[in-house]
C-alpha cells in the first residue's frame, strides 16, 4: 500500500510540474480517496526525493491588458437555462495512460438540456486547446445569442487568449470563486462520474484510444446524469440508500485485496477508520441509488435480457481483466447476478442513444 501511494504521489508532483509541496500534494491525495497526515505526505516525498520547485520573483512588467483575467460569477449556482445555447459550463480533465503519459480531455455542456455541445482530448492543456473546443462547438451550434461561458479560474480559462476570443465573439465569461467547486457543479460531477465509474475501467494504451473512448464515455455520462435529473423518483428509503454505501465500500475493498493489501492495512496506512470511509461513501450514495434505479427501470420497460451467449462472453472478458481462470470466474459470479448486469448494460445503451452529441 506505501508503494502504491508514493507512485499516486509521484505521478501528482510530476503532473503539477513539480510546484506542489507536501500540502497541496496531501490536498490531492484526498481526492483520490487516500488520507494520510501532513508528516507523511512529507515523509513520502523526501524518500522519493521530490521536492516543490520554488519560482523566484521576477521584476514586474507592466502590459496593456493583463495576461490573465478573472471574471464575477454570473450564474450563480443557477444551472438551468430556458433556452439552448444560454448557459455553458466547461471544465478539463487528465486521463493517464498505461505508459505514464497524461492526456487531456475538454467537455462543453449546455446547461438547457445538459447535452455535450463540445469535447475533444489533446496531448496538451494550453490555452489553445479549450480555445478550439469552444471555438468549434460555437460553429457546430449555431451559437448567435449572447452565450455565457462559465468554467473555474484555471489558467486556460483565464488567458488572454481565450478572453480576447470570447470579446470578440460576445460571449459572456462566468467564473467560480476560488476553492469553491460547488459553483461548478455540474462539471464537477460530470468529470466526477466520467474518470471514477468510466476512465478507470480501462487500460488506455496510447492517445487515439484514450480519445475515442473518452469520447464515448462523456457521452453515456451525460446522458445517466440527464436521465437520473427527469426522472420522477419518489424519496428513497434509508435502508436503501444505506445498502448503497455498504456495496460501495466492500467494491473498493475488494478491489484493494487483489492488490494484496488487507482492509486493516489500508485503514492503517492512511490513518482512518471504517467510519471515515463510510461517511465518504455517503456523500453519493443517494445520487448512485437513483441512478441504479433509473437504469433498472429502463431494463425492465425495454424488457432487456441476457442470452447465454453474451453471459459467455461477459465471463471471458472478466477473466481476461483480471487474469483469472474462465471456470474460476464462473464459479464465483452466479448466472443470475451476470444476466442483471448485462441487463443494465443494455439499459445504459438504450439511455446514451438518446442522448444529444452536437
Amino acid at each position: 500500500m506505501k508503494e502504491n501511494i508514493k507512485k499516486i504521489i509521484k505521478e501528482k508532483y510530476h503532473y503539477f510540474e513539480g510546484v506542489m509541496g507536501y500540502r497541496k500534494i496531501n490536498i490531492q491525495l484526498k481526492k483520490e480517496n487516500i488520507f494520510i497526515s501532513l508528516p507523511t505526505t512529507l515523509k513520502y516525498m523526501q524518500e522519493l526525493n521530490l521536492k516543490s520547485i520554488v519560482v523566484k520573483k521576477k521584476n514586474k512588467v507592466k502590459y496593456n491588458e493583463p495576461v490573465h483575467k478573472t471574471f464575477e460569477n454570473v450564474i450563480e449556482q443557477n444551472f438551468e437555462a430556458t433556452v439552448p445555447n444560454e448557459k455553458w459550463c466547461s471544465d478539463l480533465t487528465y486521463i493517464k495512460l498505461n505508459n505514464g503519459k497524461f492526456v487531456y480531455a475538454c467537455a462543453i455542456i449546455d446547461l438547457y438540456d445538459r447535452s455535450i455541445v463540445g469535447f475533444d482530448v489533446s496531448t496538451n492543456m494550453k490555452a489553445e486547446f479549450v480555445k478550439e473546443v469552444l471555438k468549434k462547438a460555437k460553429i457546430e451550434n449555431k451559437v448567435k445569442n449572447s452565450l455565457i461561458f462559465h468554467s473555474d479560474q484555471g489558467r486556460q480559462y483565464t488567458s488572454k487568449l481565450l478572453v480576447e476570443y470570447c470579446e470578440k465573439e460576445g460571449i459572456i465569461q462566468s467564473m467560480s470563486r476560488k476553492g469553491t467547486p460547488y459553483d461548478n457543479a455540474v462539471m464537477e460531477s460530470f468529470f466526477g462520474k466520467f474518470k471514477a465509474e468510466k476512465m478507470n475501467n480501462y487500460i488506455l494504451k496510447d492517445y487515439e484510444t484514450a480519445k475515442e473512448i473518452a469520447f464515448d464515455d462523456a457521452v453515456e455520462s451525460a446522458a445517466l446524469e440527464l436521465a437520473v435529473e427527469n426522472a420522477e423518483i419518489v424519496e428513497l428509503p434509508e435502508e436503501m440508500i444505506h445498502e448503497e454505501v455498504h456495496r460501495a465500500i466492500n467494491e473498493f475493498l475488494g478491489g484493494l485485496k487483489q492488490q494484496g493489501i488487507s482492509p486493516d492495512m489500508y485503514f492503517q496506512i492512511t490513518g482512518t477508520t471504517q467510519d471515515d470511509l463510510h461517511k465518504q461513501y455517503e456523500a453519493d450514495a443517494e445520487k448512485r441509488t437513483k441512478t441504479n434505479l433509473v437504469v433498472e427501470a429502463v431494463a425492465q420497460a425495454e424488457g432487456l435480457e441476457a442470452t447465454e451467449e453474451e453471459i459467455n462472453k461477459e465471463i471471458e472478458d472478466l477473466a481476461a481483466t483480471y487474469n483469472m481462470e474462465v471456470e474460476q470466474v464462473r464459479n464465483l459470479l452466479s448466472s443470475e447476478m451476470l444476466k442483471h448486469d448485462i441487463a443494465v448494460k443494455k439499459a445504459v445503451e438504450v439511455i446514451t442513444s438518446t442522448a444529444t452529441v452536437i
